[in-house]
């Protein structure tokens, strides 16, 4: 059954979405992310940029800002956003992408492996793909909603290896 959605055409299916994924790290992750870090830190001040031939500073700023992210972002909850695909296109959050902006999509399913992923490519390659966890939504109404829509990308049978890595050394 579709809801209206005025804007963007019908809703064809929802689901809400957390902001970003939220890692449970242990302090083991956080004393080898801190020696990373300072290891970095130390290499930024001693190496020379070579434009000024002296310390790199950007770099050390780089390394605090990053450090300072991580551990702001994971000592809070993610809020939830709503994902709704409707008939003129996708809404994540507030930002609607529409179908004609949107190459093709890949699902991986596979529970055994905790991978539950809906996967966008744009036209422009310069664009990031979207990565969408379809945790508890039906990967097979999902696919009958979007073949009308965009092209399957079959030849994908796994998870990006940036979502891979991102979950491996929870980042």
């Amino acid at each position: 059954m579709t809801k209206p959605l005025t804007q963007y055409g019908n809703v064809l299916m929802s689901w809400q979405i957390p902001e970003y994924e939220k890692h449970e790290r242990s302090k083991k992750w956080y004393f080898f992310a801190f020696l990373i870090a300072a290891g970095f830190l130390v290499l930024s001040l001693w190496t020379p940029n070579f434009a000024f031939e002296r310390q790199n500073f950007l770099f050390a700023i780089i390394i605090v800002l990053i450090s300072f992210i991580i551990i702001v972002f994971g000592s809070r909850e993610p809020d939830m956003i709503h994902f709704i695909i409707a008939t003129e296109g996708i809404v994540i959050g507030n930002v609607f992408y529409d179908f004609d902006s949107l190459d093709a999509f890949a699902i991986i399913y596979k529970p055994q492996y905790n991978t539950k992923g809906l996967y966008f490519e744009f036209k422009n390659k310069l664009r990031p793909r979207l990565s969408i966890p379809i945790d508890e939504a039906n990967p097979i109404k999902l696919r009958d909603i979007l073949s009308k829509y965009l092209q399957e990308d079959l030849e994908r049978i796994n998870e990006p290896n940036s979502d891979f890595l991102g979950k491996y050394l929870k980042i």
